[in-house]
Order: structure tokens, then sequence, then C-alpha cells
């Protein structure tokens, strides 16, 4: 991979691009906010979330998600 140098000695990035990807593993959910609410993009749907079981702010909560393809940002 190589970078383009612009003008003012910053590298630019490559355009985005969408990535597929699936849930690999998650730390328990709340309620029906699974995990795999997040697989389709629906921002404005309050259904569309992930959500851990924990409300604590010291809880450890994570999700997994395993991609496709390798992706590396620099």
């Amino acid at each position: 991979m190589s970078a383009t140098w612009a003008t003012s000695s910053q590298p630019t990035m490559p355009p985005a691009q969408p990535m597929t990807y699936a849930i690999a593993g998650c730390s328990e959910h709340s309620g029906n906010y699974v995990p795999e609410n997040i697989l389709v993009d629906t921002p404005q749907d309050p259904s569309s979330r992930w959500s851990g079981a924990q409300q604590l702010p010291t809880a450890k909560q994570w999700i997994l998600l395993k991609l496709e393809t390798l992706s590396v940002r620099a």
C-alpha cells in the first residue's frame, strides 16, 4: 500500500469502503438489545442497538466483530 503525499505534508487516506462483518462474541446483552441488532444500519431505530447487561460505569462490556477481509488503519 502506498500513500500519496498532499502539499501539506500529510498523507492522504484511501476512500472509506463498507466492511462486511459478523458478530463473533460479546459480553451479556440487555433485553432485546442483542448484538445482531447492529448488523442492520438503521440509526434512527431505537431497536437497532446493542447494549450490555451491566449499567455500572466500571463494568467491562465488549463486542467482538469478525471482519470478512483484513482491515488496517494507519
